[in-house]
């Protein structure tokens, strides 16, 4: 787990032979030009999903993970918290489903990070990752994000 400003994108461009594209496109992007959900970059290897959402509780959320993708959560507009944990004891929730790349756990202890604009949080393959959690401040919820997946 990576949690930065994209200003510091270039630290992790070489980590992964797809990170350089993924934080270009971030630096680049016209968020304008983008349509809510999947916008292309490079297929199934690289795409961005475009959300706007109200942030959860904590007690509403269960935490996730991904096999075949590594998330970019990038905060265009907003703060949320998104809770995290290397606890290698998690029950599962909901089976993993190959479909959407996606397995629920239970609720667990995980450290939250307060993610804003600007900043991205970065989760690798089958680490648990909690996003869309509000920060606490009242009626400030409204998000706008993007989530880069690439394929691991």
């Amino acid at each position: 787990m990576i949690l930065d400003s994209l200003k510091n994108a270039d630290r992790y461009k070489t980590i992964h032979p797809l990170f350089e594209k993924a934080f270009s496109y971030l630096q680049d992007v016209d968020v304008k030009t983008l349509k809510e959900g999947r916008n292309e970059i490079q297929g199934d290897d690289i795409f961005a999903l475009y959300q706007k959402y109200e942030t959860q509780d904590d007690k509403d959320k269960y935490g996730e993970a991904h096999k075949k993708f590594i998330d970019i959560q990038y905060i265009i507009s907003g703060k949320e918290e998104m809770g995290f944990t290397n606890s290698s004891e998690l029950q599962i929730r909901t089976p993993y489903n190959p479909d959407r790349d996606l397995v629920f756990y239970e609720k667990t202890e995980q450290t939250n990070l307060i993610v804003g604009e600007g900043e991205f949080a970065l989760f690798f393959a089958e680490e648990y990752h909690n996003p869309c959690l509000h920060h606490g401040k009242e009626g400030d919820r409204n998000i706008e994000k993007i989530v880069i997946k690439i394929k691991a």
